[in-house]
């Protein structure tokens, strides 16, 4: 039996093991293509169920909502077809499950 996942569209992401902390790792995930729970189905399907997704991840008391925060987004502007780069801080919620880490990731 094929699940939903396999019969869905292509979609490509790379993930990079950032740090392992006790049962949990911190990954760096980019998708290279743009589908729906890309990243959230990607992970679960690969071994690194999302804390704190209900649907495709975990239960967690760790966090109150899906542990998924994007860093760094980066993109051509469709008018001005500048490169556009912006960055947000990692928020204090995973500061505190995962210890203080780079912001450089």
């Amino acid at each position: 039996m094929k699940t939903q996942y396999l019969k869905g569209k292509k979609a490509i992401t790379t993930i990079e093991v950032i740090k392992y902390i006790d049962d949990l790792t911190l990954v760096k995930a980019k998708p290279l293509t743009g589908r729906t729970h890309q990243i959230r189905l990607a992970l679960s399907h690969s071994g690194y169920p999302l804390i704190g997704d209900k649907q495709y991840g975990i239960k967690s008391d760790l966090i109150s909502r899906v542990a998924l925060h994007s860093y760094r987004i980066s993109f051509f502007h469709p008018f001005t077809k500048q490169w556009c780069r912006f960055t947000a801080p990692i928020p204090d919620d995973f500061l505190e499950i995962t210890g203080k880490i780079d912001n450089n990731v």
